[in-house]
């Protein structure tokens, strides 16, 4: 528990998850807004259009300097002799930012909620399953810049690789990324099925995070 304490002191300061909580109560409050006085059916898309864009980039902040502190701090060797060494290290971090990234979200659904509450119509059950549609291409976007951040053994590479995928994605929709097109439940393309298209988003999101485990423990074994 002492260890985890630290990690989050270390990963995030109380002004930075205050500033993210508060910019995306915003965000869900901007969304409820505009789609006020639409049937239950329209809100609910609306939460899932919000999460289906805003969702990555919280997931990216959220990890993407986890692998990435010691080595800007040039204390990575130091670190490496602690009990449980630099992968079990990796992994809390993780999962603090997953926590952290999980609060926020249900911050902006509250939000949303709160200002549009005739999605209540639709049933908890549904707004989560909508919800839930839209967490694998924050995977994806998450895991690429966790990778591009053990590459590159910086906190930028990870942003700016996990950005570049987010944003042609929005600029040039699936032209790039073919199946595995970040905005499929929102804003269709012809030929992909939902169901496909999720299930390629958690494939790769699971195999680029595996990549950027065994990348971590290689560097891990070449400094000890």
């Amino acid at each position: 528990m002492t260890a985890l304490r630290c990690d989050v002191k270390v990963m995030y300061t109380w002004g930075q998850a205050l500033a993210l909580a508060v910019i995306w109560g915003l965000v869900g409050l901007a969304f409820a807004d505009r789609l006020g006085g639409a049937p239950a059916v329209v809100l609910v898309w609306g939460v899932r259009a919000m999460l289906e864009v805003a969702l990555p980039p919280l997931a990216l902040a959220a990890v993407a300097h986890a692998a990435a502190l010691e080595w800007e701090e040039r204390t990575i060797e130091l670190t490496l002799s602690y009990p449980g060494g630099g992968t079990k290290l990796l992994g809390r971090r993780l999962a603090v930012g997953g926590a952290l990234f999980f609060l926020i979200g249900v911050v902006a659904v509250g939000a949303f909620w709160a200002l549009a509450p005739a999605i209540g119509q639709a049933g908890l059950l549904e707004v989560a399953r909508t919800a839930g549609t839209a967490l694998p291409p924050a995977l994806l976007v998450a895991s690429v810049g966790l990778l591009a951040s053990v590459a590159t053994k910086s906190h930028a590479g990870g942003l700016g690789a996990g950005m570049l995928l987010w944003g042609l994605d929005l600029v040039l929709p699936g032209k790039l990324t073919g199946k595995l097109y970040l905005f499929q439940a929102s804003w269709p393309l012809d030929g992909v099925a939902l169901a496909d298209n999720r299930a390629w988003l958690v494939a790769a999101a699971a195999a680029t995070f595996g990549a950027a485990f065994a990348l971590w423990s290689r560097r891990e074994r070449a400094l000890r």
